[in-house]
């Protein structure tokens, strides 16, 4: 905080940690750059005044560590102090985190053609992590049928989707079959 106005361009800088990616950056009144993760603006800041804050969007990657510190710095806008241009931000890390059960693939047995037992398999998704998140489950045989392919799950909140053999399945003949893969989005 100087105790003179702002003059020419101010520029805000971020240098995100290991395991956060940029998604968005913004501010009223700031010229966002996603790429370079700079924000700039040329409007004078009266003493004792705060510009808009910027709002950076991130996705974490699964392995980030349990905390980060995020710092931004500030520079230009006829500064008389450098030595006070730098902040960080300590945040916790609360990844959603998806637990599928049972873990055991999808195993059947049946003469070719059918019937096969079991004909279907439930298995429950819980989001056993701090945060939400978005799942979703596909299959690449036309003789599965799942019974929802995606969802939102809250921290703590589960929900089950059933693995059916369908009609297509009396084609079978005797064979591996691969199970149909899950995962998180």
């Amino acid at each position: 905080m100087g105790n003179t106005a702002s003059s020419g361009t101010v520029t805000v800088s971020d240098a995100l940690p290991a395991g956060l990616t940029a998604t968005d950056i913004s501010g009223i009144g700031w010229t966002a750059n996603l790429g370079s993760l700079t924000c700039t603006r040329s409007d004078a800041l009266a003493v004792g005044a705060a510009y808009p804050p910027i709002t950076l969007t991130v996705n974490v990657s699964s392995n980030a560590s349990a905390s980060v510190t995020n710092t931004a710095t500030v520079s230009g806008g006829g500064e008389s102090n450098p030595a006070n241009n730098t902040a960080g931000d300590l945040t916790a890390i609360n990844a959603a985190m998806l637990f599928v059960s049972p873990a055991s693939e999808f195993d059947f047995d049946g003469i070719e053609g059918g019937p096969f037992s079991p004909s279907s398999q439930i298995y429950t998704l819980t989001n056993s992590g701090g945060a939400a998140m978005n799942w979703s489950a596909s299959h690449s045989a036309n003789w599965v049928t799942l019974s929802t392919t995606s969802g939102t799950l809250a921290p703590g909140e589960a929900t089950t989707v059933t693995v059916s053999i369908n009609a297509n399945g009396n084609s079978l003949t005797e064979a591996t079959i691969p199970t149909p893969s899950r995962s998180p989005t």
